[in-house]
């Protein structure tokens, strides 16, 4: 605010100067339109001149919003194909399932929404990636906020999915292993009706950023 203050201040002097000092300092020999001549040379070189001002102050402004910018959409974006590549699987004595993150038709686990989950060592080490970009500071807050939700903070083996039917054990998608201890996800129970919620909440909110954000019709892109 104070900047621009003294720029429009700076602009109403420069502006009486221009044409104040060619009329004080007037030849005698000087006709009044050669006086104005100067007057209209002045205030045009003084017009280039803050033109050039104000070009300099909007692209030290812009110009870091828009590198700000674009850091973000490549993290989002960065993301979102993280989380489109993972695969987890699902195991119970009844049944097993593959639950893709980029498919967005799940109807076929409809069935299968309150299974209770357990999780295995390796699926911590796999969305180990994800956090690593939402802690980021350049990831946008919504969006962090939604990564909270499915963040890692403690694996409690209370429960032995072996010898309980109503929990199937979850683990990503080529990492079974028949030894590895299974816990509740941060010490609550948590079905896969609830599991899919909390990824498709993330997915959400960087489809949310990208339309808010950007002028591609995110219709268009595979997400």
């Amino acid at each position: 605010m104070k900047s621009k203050s003294a720029i429009i201040i700076f602009s109403l002097i420069a502006l009486f100067l221009s044409i104040y000092l060619p009329f004080r300092f007037k030849d005698d020999s000087e006709t009044f339109n050669q006086v104005i001549n100067i007057v209209g040379t002045l205030i045009a070189a003084f017009a280039s001149l803050m033109t050039l001002v104000l070009a300099l102050k909007l692209y030290k402004k812009y110009g870091i919003d828009t590198a700000i910018i674009d850091k973000r959409t490549e993290i989002v974006f960065n993301l979102l194909e993280k989380i489109n590549s993972i695969t987890f699987f699902v195991e119970s004595k009844e049944v097993s399932f593959a639950v893709s993150m980029d498919s967005s038709d799940k109807k076929y686990l409809e069935e299968f929404y309150k299974l209770k989950l357990v999780f295995s060592n390796a699926y911590l080490e796999e969305i180990e990636k994800l956090f690593a970009i939402s802690s980021n500071p350049f990831t946008p807050l919504p969006i962090v906020k939604k990564m909270e939700v499915i963040k890692f903070r403690i694996l409690s083996f209370t429960v032995k999915a072996g010898e309980n039917t109503s929990y199937a054990k979850l683990y990503p998608l080529g990492h079974r292993n028949e030894k590895e201890n299974f816990g509740q996800l941060n010490s609550k129970e948590t079905t896969l009706f609830d599991f899919i919620v909390m990824y498709e909440d993330v997915k959400n909110a960087t489809v949310e950023w990208i339309r808010e954000n950007s002028s591609i019709n995110s219709a268009g892109l595979n997400i």
